[in-house]
C-alpha cells in the first residue's frame, strides 16, 4: 500500500480520515510491519498536533496515540506535547490514554522521579474508560510501591483489578497486576491467598521462603527472569529482610542461647555484625 505524503487534504475534516487510517494502522501492527507503521503513525500524529479535532473522534485519536507509543522508541516529547493538546481540546479519552503511555515510558526506563513529578501535575479525567482507569491505577500503584508507600500501592492495585475488563484480552494484564499486588502484600508482612499463589509458581516459592525464613531458597530465586519481566526487580530484594526476620523468629524458638556468628552462618547474612543488627531490629519490633 502506498502511503500518501499528506494523509489528509486540507479541505476536509481530519477526524473523518482517522476512521479510514485507523484500520490501516491496526493492520500494520498485527502484521508486524514496523516500518510502514512508523511512517503512517508519524504522519498522523504530526497532523493531530496541529488540528482541531472534534470530541466525536476522541476514542479514535486515543487509539492513534496508543499505537504511536508502542511503535516509536523515542516518543516521550511527542506524547507530552500531545497531552497538552488533548487537554486544550477536552479530548478526555485521548488525555487518559496519553497519560498512561507517558507513565509507562517513564517506568520502563526507570525514570521514577520524572514519573512522580508528572503524576503530581497531570489531570487524569474521571470519565475515562474502565480499561484506561485500570492501567492508570496500576501505574500509580507501582510508583507507590517504589516509594515505599505499600498501603497506597495495595489500594491502587485492588482498584486496578476492579476496573480491568473481565475478558480474555486482559488476562495478561490482570495477571501482572495480581503478581505485583502479591509482592506488595508480602512487603507488608501479609501472605497472599493460596488461590493467587497457585497460579504463579515462582511467587509460591517466594512466599514459602519468607514463611520458612529460608534465606538460601530466597537467594536462589530472587534474580529470576520472571521477576524482571514483571517489573519487580526493584521490589524483590527488599523482601530479604523479611526472610531474615522470619528465620530469626524460628531460631529464637529453637535456641535459648546462640552467638551472632552462628546466626550469620545459619541465615547466610554475611557477618556477625550484620546478624547483631538484624537481631536488634527484630527485638525492637522494626
Amino acid at each position: 500500500m502506498q502511503i500518501p505524503a499528506d494523509p489528509c487534504p486540507k479541505t476536509f475534516e481530519f477526524g473523518r480520515y482517522l476512521l479510514i487510517y485507523l484500520p490501516v494502522v491496526m493492520f500494520y501492527f498485527d502484521s508486524r510491519d514496523r516500518d510502514n507503521l512508523m511512517i503512517l503513525e508519524d504522519l498522523l500524529v504530526s497532523q493531530l498536533g496541529t488540528s482541531d479535532i472534534s470530541p466525536a473522534y476522541d476514542r479514535i485519536v486515543a487509539k492513534i496515540y496508543f499505537f504511536f507509543s508502542l511503535c516509536t522508541p523515542e516518543s516521550l516529547p511527542t506524547l507530552l506535547s500531545a497531552y497538552r493538546h488533548c487537554c486544550d481540546l477536552h479530548l478526555h479519552q485521548s488525555q487518559a490514554t496519553v497519560v498512561n503511555c507517558i507513565l509507562k515510558q517513564y517506568i520502563d526506563v526507570g525514570g521514577y522521579t520524572l514519573a512522580l513529578s508528572f503524576l503530581r501535575h497531570c489531570n487524569f479525567p474521571t470519565d475515562a474508560s474502565p480499561a484506561q482507569l485500570g492501567r492508570y491505577h496500576f501505574f500509580v500503584g507501582h510508583l507507590n510501591a517504589i516509594t515505599l508507600d505499600y498501603a497506597q500501592a495495595q489500594y491502587h492495585f485492588q482498584l486496578s483489578l476492579r476496573r480491568v475488563p473481565q475478558n480474555h484480552h486482559s488476562e495478561n494484564f490482570r495477571g501482572l497486576v495480581q503478581r505485583q499486588l502479591m509482592v506488595v502484600m508480602m512487603l507488608q508482612g501479609q501472605i497472599p491467598s493460596r488461590s493467587l499463589l497457585l497460579d504463579a509458581p515462582i511467587y509460591l516459592k517466594l512466599a514459602r521462603a519468607i514463611m520458612n525464613g529460608d534465606v538460601l531458597a530466597f537467594q536462589a530465586i530472587q534474580d529470576s527472569e520472571e521477576f524482571k519481566d514483571d517489573g519487580l526487580s526493584v521490589l524483590i530484594p527488599r523482601l530479604r529482610s523479611s526472610v531474615i526476620l522470619a528465620g530469626l523468629t524460628l531460631i529464637s524458638q529453637c535456641y535459648s542461647k546462640i552467638t551472632f556468628k552462628d546466626i550469620s552462618e545459619m541465615l547466610q547474612i554475611g557477618s556477625a555484625e550484620d546478624a547483631e543488627g538484624f537481631c536488634a531490629k527484630a527485638a525492637s519490633g522494626g
